[in-house]
């Protein structure tokens, strides 16, 4: 303080001590220094300090010596992950191995058709050749490939072949016609849905819909036995190996998830898969 009673510039620049206990610093400072007098205050000397790995690794340790009880394949909400892990066993698996065994004999279980499934089928062929014999008195439907052999997906396809002695199979242009004019059949008696039928061309010219019964694809072909003649082949190789089942459905349902299942769009049918399995069991197991 000076004579007059004024503070003097060297004063008034000194540290003064705030009731919050922070100083506060002078004109030109670099820094501001804190003192924190608050008993609240942690200065870090009790902050828990990082846990290393080692130890991280004997605490699991030691709760899994206390957790032995079965626990299902599910989400930490409850739920399960997928809707076939209701069939797996509850038991922990001993290896990622035997837990994709066991996924895949649950999901075989899961995807496998049912009675029901197999019935509706049966009555959509039915109605199919009752309307071909409106054309062709002698005509016969009868389904082949993964129906036949109890091999296809919910939403998988109904091959059916129509036998008739009407129609000439040597002649392509015969029997594209024959296709029309059963297509038109179908279509009025309103079998397809939305009434739209598709008559593909191809080497083999089928005709395509999806049945007012549940949208189920039908593919119908004319006098083309080869699929019905292989149908008790692929029994017996199904007889022969046990694994060939759940091995064909997972990879259907693979391809079917990536839309690579259409062969005239450059996919894999049902009977090329199905010689692959075979082939793959037969190499492994040789």
């Amino acid at each position: 303080m000076s004579r007059g009673g004024k503070r003097t510039r060297s004063q008034s620049l000194e540290y003064r001590k705030p009731e919050i206990g922070i100083r506060t610093a002078g004109f030109g400072d670099d820094y501001i220094p804190f003192e924190f007098e608050d008993d609240n205050f942690r200065t870090g000397e009790d902050i828990p300090r990082k846990r290393k790995h080692e130890e991280v690794e004997e605490k699991v340790s030691e709760q899994k010596k206390f957790d032995r009880r079965p626990r299902l394949a599910r989400y930490e909400d409850g739920t399960f992950t997928t809707p076939w892990m209701r069939n797996m066993k509850s038991s922990v698996p001993e290896s990622a191995a035997r837990f994709f065994h066991d996924e895949v004999e649950a999901f075989t279980r899961y995807i496998s058709p049912t009675p029901a499934e197999n019935e509706l089928r049966r009555l959509i062929v039915k109605e199919i050749e009752i309307y071909a014999r409106k054309i062709w008195s002698d005509a016969t439907a009868n389904a082949f490939g993964s129906v036949a052999t109890g091999l296809y997906l919910p939403t998988g396809d109904i091959d059916v072949v129509i036998e008739t002695v009407h129609v000439s199979s040597l002649s392509k242009a015969s029997t594209q016609t024959a296709l029309m004019r059963l297509a038109n059949t179908l279509r009025n008696a309103g079998l397809a849905e939305r009434r739209k039928i598709q008559v593909i061309a191809a080497r083999v010219p089928i005709i395509k819909f999806n049945s007012v019964h549940g949208g189920i694809p039908i593919d119908i072909s004319i006098n083309q036995t080869n699929g019905i003649k292989a149908i008790t082949m692929i029994k017996k190789y199904l007889d022969r190996f046990p694994a060939l089942r759940s091995l064909i459905l997972v990879v259907k349902a693979y391809l079917n998830q990536r839309g690579m299942n259409e062969v005239y769009k450059g996919g894999l049918g049902s009977y090329s898969i199905i010689c692959l399995a075979i082939s793959f069991l037969q190499v492994s197991l040789a």
